[in-house]
Order: structure tokens, then sequence, then C-alpha cells
């Protein structure tokens, strides 16, 4: 499993551990709205002092990255339909954190919470995509990504109730916006 990346024609080391891997994740789900995030996430892959390649090409480092992030898999261009649903936050590293834990304890046996726990990004990410549709991780990404219009009557009243359960923090003005309606609307 690669633990470099190539920035600029250079082969660049990266921290390839599940750890920086989520921390990474959890910088970059913010970084539109914060740029330092950004940066934040490239100091956690490449360390300090950023390597000179990935220095000079901040811009190529977090396109390599967040391929790598996803197991530099080609991504098919969107329909207009998963345009709109990518706009919702289906997941919080924070906020979902203990779903995730507990999950790698029912269905692998893996103690996140040990500090022994090592395992390359790649490892963690095939596993954790690999969790079953009724795990409480998959669980919650399936409520709050399904499309209300694709339900009517009473399946569309109880994934709406669904939803509010499992409403995440909202960290924008537009998330906040579609809180409120969800909650009170």
């Amino acid at each position: 499993m690669p633990d470099r990346l190539e920035v600029s024609g250079e082969e660049v080391p990266i921290d390839a551990g599940w750890r920086a891997g989520v921390r990474i994740m959890r910088a970059l789900a913010s970084a539109e709205e914060d740029p330092a995030k950004a940066e934040a996430a490239l100091l956690i892959a490449f360390g300090r002092p950023l390597p000179l390649a990935v220095a000079s090409d901040r811009a190529g480092a977090l396109a390599a990255l967040a391929s790598w992030l996803d197991f530099n898999e080609p991504s098919p261009p969107p329909t207009p339909r998963q345009r709109r649903l990518s706009r919702v936050r289906a997941w919080d590293w924070d906020y979902d954190a203990e779903a995730a834990v507990a999950d790698f304890q029912r269905y692998y046996g893996i103690d996140l919470t040990d500090p022994a726990t090592e395992m390359h990004w790649w490892r963690f990410w095939a596993l954790f995509r690999g969790l079953p549709p009724e795990s409480s991780c998959m669980s919650l990404m399936g409520v709050r990504s399904a499309d209300e219009d694709d339900y009517t009557g009473d399946a569309r009243r109880d994934l709406r109730e669904r939803k509010r359960r499992a409403v995440l923090p909202a960290r924008t003005e537009e998330e906040a916006l579609e809180n409120m309606e969800l909650l009170h609307g």
C-alpha cells in the first residue's frame, strides 16, 4: 500500500496511517469554508516543514492527496442528481466517531480506541466502506443522504423523522437553514 505521493514529478513520503487519514479528511471537509484547513491537511499528510515539491505546488499536492484518500480511483462524472445529493453532508468524523468505533469493534473486532491499533489508511477506508448497510455508520449516512423525493406518505414521514434524529450540527449558514427547516419546518 502506497506511503508516497507523486507531487510535481517527485515521490514524497506521506503519513499513511489511518489516524492521519481521518485527521486529513476532517480538515478537508471544512477546507472550502476555511482555506487554512487545506494547509492543515497538507501538514498532517506531509509533515513540517512541507517538502519542497508540496510547498511549491500546494494545489497539485491537495489534488494528489484527495485522490490518494480514495484509493487513487478515478471517479466517473457525477449525474445532476448525484451533484445535488453530494451537497448533503452525510458524515462528520467528529460527531459520528462513536459509530465508527462501535462498528469497527462489532464487525471487525478492531478497537480503534487502542493506541496500539495501527493500519494503513487504505485498509481502514476499505473496511469503513465495506461496513454492511445495517451498521450504524452506513445507516446514518443512508438516512442523511436519502432523497425525500423518492418517498411518499408514511415512508416519507418516517424518513423525515429519521433525518431529524440523525441531523448533524451545522457548519455553514446554509446548513443551519436546512437544519431549521428539517427540525421545525
